[in-house]
């Protein structure tokens, strides 16, 4: 049920469609909140919070009513339901936040709509992935304005250690890398495969993942100065490099005991 809401989701945020009824998902006095909501029907709306009924919930899917509201693409709506008490940071049956659903997508104003409200910019999706992840898959450079200015940091990490930095390398969003760069950027941090966004770069360069004369490649070659006039000397240590120089065992030699050990 949870990876249908996903499912969901992901198509509402790169889309313009209107996924299905109220109804779908939840019960009649919340679907009639819900309507009330939509019809700008403050009074209504309130005399049904009064009776008990509660915005925060989850319905089918996982849903809340202010996810619903979302993928209606209705902000006055939304606007509504925030003042009458629905919790931004309240989320979806699986774990995610709202924000981490709508970061990357293509309503910029709705993001700031709830970042203005109070969502929490360094919240996360079900899988612990920060929500600047997607806004850097996208390269959506004013989401990234958006949520820096709204306190998220930018050196947060997903459960690999992989900054949004080094996801934009891994990823080869090399203009990404330099707009996190030049926003301060931590470039020391490593993952936990022990690579760091200099090795990214090094690496691009040298496998030619990144192909000459284009735009991007002009990027990767700006990312590759500003490391250096921050200090980092290219070739950079390379992940293995980086465990023989720290006394543990490289890949080779986990590959050595990984085989060993079949046989």
């Amino acid at each position: 049920m949870l990876n249908h809401l996903i499912v969901i989701l992901s198509g509402f945020l790169f889309s313009g469609c209107h996924y299905g009824k109220a109804s779908d998902y939840f019960n009649q006095d919340m679907v009639e909140l819900i309507s009330a909501i939509e019809h700008q029907d403050q009074s209504k709306a309130q005399r049904y919070i009064a009776q008990g009924l509660d915005l925060n919930i989850h319905g089918q899917e996982g849903i809340t009513p202010l996810i619903w509201l979302v993928m209606q693409k209705d902000k006055a709506a939304i606007r509504l339901a925030l003042e009458l008490g629905a919790d931004p940071n309240f989320p979806a049956g699986d774990g995610g936040s709202l924000i981490a659903m709508v970061a990357g997508g293509n309503d910029s104003e709705l993001l700031q709509l709830l970042l203005n409200k109070g969502a929490d910019p360094d919240s996360v999706d079900h899988n612990g992935e920060p929500a600047l992840f997607p806004v850097v898959a996208y390269a959506r450079k004013d989401q990234l304005n958006l949520m820096l200015a709204a306190g998220a940091d930018i050196n947060r990490t997903d459960k690999t250690n992989a900054t949004p930095l080094i996801y934009a390398g891994d990823l080869l969003k090399f203009d990404m890398v330099c707009l996190l760069l030049k926003n301060g950027a931590d470039h020391t941090v490593r993952d936990s495969t022990d690579g760091d966004i200099a090795w990214s770069v090094h690496e691009a360069i040298e496998e030619k993942l990144v192909q000459p004369g284009s735009e991007q490649y002009e990027w990767l070659l700006k990312a590759k100065a500003l490391l250096m006039n921050r200090g980092v000397a290219f070739p950079p240590l390379s992940p293995d490099q980086v465990r023989i120089k720290e006394g543990r065992p490289n890949s080779w030699d986990l590959e050595a005991i990984r085989t060993g050990s079949d046989q």
